[in-house]
């Protein structure tokens, strides 16, 4: 039997790492379903930031990677007519059209103009802006954003398509900047309306799952291997070193805090005025606290980095789904962070902290807990964070309502009105 195709436009996938959680999210839902839905993705042939393209790709051509077949553009204008090529197959082989980003020209806008121009068809666009219409990621080139969003609204440039969000905030976020689209409720989705067949749909409003998260064999190491003495931690940060992550405040929490630490960074330094500020925070670090930048972490060794750690302290500003924060608690390493994510009451769960950043206080406070904590308590709170990550993570209502968010997509019946699909993350109940 045929599969049906998904043609998926990122901007970066396999083996890129360094553009952080669109490149897993992606790689997640395409492990999960890529035996019931034919995946082709359109991307670049190298890594966020990297002046050389990948070893080993070959451009121009599919190429099996995984569970997928991955179409890699040269870079530049060279890259143009592959990418042309591609617009092609897309539309003469009809199938659903996934995109990972909002703001980026060649992999969503290009699209949707074509779609909207009647090139493409638009029936079956799925759209995942990945934290992009947050207002953390708003402020960057604030103009220039706002003026594509402003032209966009008057167009009704996205009027026709299908939304997913990854979490309630980035539900709000959407619903902010396209106040036209309306919810559905997770219920009315996973009852079968209206992923069905055949089924016209005007102006649905859906509510559907988070994230998948995928299983990796070091995310389940022992964690009763890792010591814990009263008076001391191990802390990690690990993220893209950008404004937005906030490692200077992480440092600076830190630095108060009673007890022994070695804080470790693991992170690419994008940012090269934010990464200088850092680093003269770095050097004037006390005696009690021994930092150490690690350099860039590749995606597979995440776990056992987390697995030699007694907390992960991410500050960010605003974090879509955060699959670090997942990661971190499934290795069974509790949390410190800030009430920015979909990762909410944690202290009710014993599993962590996550604490308003207009209460510095509370982090040092939270982080001299941590240190005092005794290696029974520790141990504890760790299988404590553990449960609590794979009874949300590796949850059947989970895998069901991303399987009708892709079936919805494929339905060749969807008609004019606006979708909205909300992918929110049912941390501790239902939101």
């Amino acid at each position: 039997m045929t599969r049906p195709i998904v043609w998926v436009f990122a901007e970066y996938y396999l083996p890129a790492y360094l553009a952080g959680g669109p490149i897993r999210s992606l790689e997640n839902l395409i492990n999960a379903f890529g035996d019931q839905y034919e995946f082709r993705v359109i991307t670049r042939s190298h890594d966020h930031n990297s002046p050389s393209t990948f070893n080993g790709v070959r451009c121009g051509v599919w190429t099996a990677v995984g569970m997928a077949h991955v179409f890699y553009l040269q870079r530049g204008w060279r890259g143009f007519p592959e990418f042309l090529q591609v617009l092609g197959q897309v539309r003469t082989r009809l199938g659903a059209i996934y995109l990972n980003t909002f703001f980026s020209r060649k992999f969503s806008i290009l699209p949707i103009l074509l779609a909207y121009c009647g090139i493409l068809s638009r029936a079956g666009i799925l759209l995942a802006p990945r934290g992009e219409l947050s207002p953390g990621a708003l402020k960057m080139r604030t103009r220039r954003k706002r003026a594509f969003l402003f032209l966009a609204k008057r167009s009704g440039l996205y009027n026709r398509i299908l939304w997913q969000a990854s979490s309630r905030h980035e539900a709000a976020d959407i619903r902010r900047e396209f106040p036209d689209v309306q919810l559905v409720f997770e219920a009315a989705l996973l009852a079968g309306f209206p992923g069905q067949a055949n089924t016209e749909i005007r102006r649905a409003q859906v509510l559907t799952a988070s994230d998948l998260i995928v299983p990796r064999s070091s995310e389940n190491a022992d964690s009763q291997a890792r010591g814990k003495k009263s008076g001391a931690a191990r802390v990690v940060f690990i993220g893209r070193i950008v404004p937005n992550k906030n490692l200077s405040f992480a440092l600076q929490v830190i630095y108060r805090a009673n007890g022994e630490f070695v804080f470790d960074i693991y992170g690419p330094a994008e940012n090269a005025s934010y990464w200088k500020e850092c680093c003269e925070i770095i050097a004037a670090a006390p005696s009690h606290v021994k930092v150490a930048y690690r350099g860039v972490i590749e995606s597979g060794r995440v776990p056992e980095t987390l697995a030699r750690s007694h907390l992960l302290l991410l500050p960010t500003f605003s974090e879509n789904f955060g699959h670090v924060i997942a990661e971190s608690l499934l290795s069974g390493v509790p949390v410190l962070i800030s009430d920015m994510t979909p990762w909410r009451d944690l202290v009710a769960g014993g599993v962590g902290w996550d604490v308003a950043l207009n209460d510095p206080v509370e982090f040092t406070a939270v982080l001299s807990s941590l240190a005092e904590m005794n290696n029974k308590d520790w141990h504890a709170m760790s299988e404590r964070a553990r449960r609590f990550a794979e009874s949300r993570c590796f949850n059947a209502r989970v895998f069901e309502a991303n399987a009708q968010l892709l079936s919805l997509a494929s339905s060749r019946s969807l008609r004019n009105e606006g979708i909205f699909m909300e992918s929110v993350q049912t941390l501790g109940g239902t939101p």
